[in-house]
């Protein structure tokens, strides 16, 4: 690997924590108790380390101190997660994903699923992924070659485009249809049809 790649390796980490890190001070912030008069207190380092046992040396320097010597670990992130009552997920969210997320809700109709088509939809864990596909290509996702004039160009960039998308869309698939229970919602099928298509489009 390359010294210049090695650095922007380096400097993509080095933003994730950060982004950990204000998400953890602002939740600890709000996460205490509310008073009469409708304020919510911060959640204390005593209150943290009785919930959690992380020391509150941790906590303090989680808290305060801005370095990106400072990553705490996943145990440490579970633990805080489990001790404001939130999904880990949610404290390793950048402002990217947020509104990744809020982008694909807005496009949900465009890959739901024709019901009367509900029969036809695959039910093992193996094939649920195609579901996704399938939501893809009915929601025009994909993108086709509209005239003769395209070059090789075109058609390659067509051909890597829809690769990636169909890519995604498996990736997505089986990360949101895994259970027995989401192999054919159609609710499901659709957010992950939505997810798949917004990320390839912000990494076109």
């Amino acid at each position: 690997m390359s010294i210049k790649k090695t650095r922007i390796e380096d400097e993509k980490s080095a933003s994730f924590f950060r982004s950990v890190r204000t998400n953890i001070r602002a939740a600890l912030k709000v996460g205490g108790y509310s008073t009469k008069d409708g304020k919510i207190k911060p959640l204390t380092d005593t209150a943290v380390q009785q919930k959690t046992g992380i020391a509150r040396s941790t906590i303090r320097t989680l808290r305060t101190v801005e370095s990106d010597n400072v990553n705490p670990d996943f145990g440490t992130l579970k633990k805080l997660a489990n001790s404001l009552g939130v999904p880990l997920a949610f404290l390793l969210m950048t402002g990217e994903d947020w509104e990744l997320i809020f982008k694909s809700f807005g496009a949900l109709n465009q890959f739901a699923i024709d019901p009367s088509q509900a029969k036809k939809l695959y039910r093992t864990p193996e094939t649920a992924y195609q579901n996704v596909h399938r939501a893809l290509d009915e929601g025009k996702a994909f993108q086709q070659k509209l005239h003769i004039s395209y070059d090789q160009a075109d058609l390659k960039s067509m051909n890597d485009f829809n690769e990636s998308l169909s890519r995604m869309g498996g990736v997505m698939g089986a990360l949101l249809l895994s259970s027995h229970e989401k192999y054919t919602s159609k609710e499901y099928i659709a957010l992950a049809a939505a997810l798949a298509n917004q990320i390839n489009i912000n990494h076109k």
